[in-house]
C-alpha cells in the first residue's frame, strides 16, 4: 500500500493516489522540446518583436545547463511515475505528432478501464417500450 509523504516535491504524486482510490484516471504528459527546438525557439523570441518580451537573456545561460536538467527531468520522471499515474515523455518539437501521441495515450488509458454501459432493469426497459409508443402517436 502506498504510504504519504511530506516532500513538498512529491505532493502532486500523493495527490495522484488519492485520485486514483476514488476512481479517477491520472496520466503525466509533460511538454519535452528538444536541445535544438529549445534554441530555436529562443532566436525567435529575439527576432520576432512580438516575443521579445519573453526573452530573457538568463535563458541563454541556463541553456548552458541543459544536460543537467534533462538528468534531473528523467530521475524525477522515473522515481514519481508509477501504475495509477504513470508519466509519458512525449517529444514536443513537431505539435501535430505530440497531439497525436497524447490523443494516443488518452485512447489507450481509456480503453483499460473496460468501461460498460450500466445495466438497464427490468423496469426500464418496460419504461422504454412504453415510451417508445407514446413517441410513435400521431400529434
Amino acid at each position: 500500500m502506498f504510504e504519504a509523504v511530506n516532500n513538498p516535491c512529491l505532493m502532486p504524486f500523493n495527490g495522484e493516489f488519492s485520485l486514483s482510490e476514488a476512481s479517477t484516471l491520472a496520466r503525466n504528459v509533460p511538454d519535452r522540446k528538444s536541445y535544438k527546438k529549445r534554441l530555436e525557439n529562443l532566436v525567435d523570441e529575439l527576432d520576432d518583436q512580438r516575443k521579445n518580451w519573453k526573452f530573457s537573456s538568463g535563458d541563454v545561460d541556463e541553456s548552458a545547463l541543459w544536460g543537467d536538467y534533462m538528468n534531473a527531468y528523467e530521475q524525477a520522471l522515473n522515481a514519481t511515475s508509477r501504475p495509477w499515474a504513470p508519466w509519458y515523455a512525449i517529444p514536443a518539437d513537431d505539435k501535430p505528432s505530440m497531439r497525436l501521441q497524447v490523443a494516443e495515450t488518452i485512447v489507450e488509458s481509456l480503453k483499460g478501464l473496460n468501461l460498460q454501459y450500466p445495466p438497464v432493469s427490468k423496469k426500464q426497459l418496460e419504461d422504454i417500450v412504453n415510451m417508445r409508443k407514446l413517441l410513435e402517436k400521431p400529434l
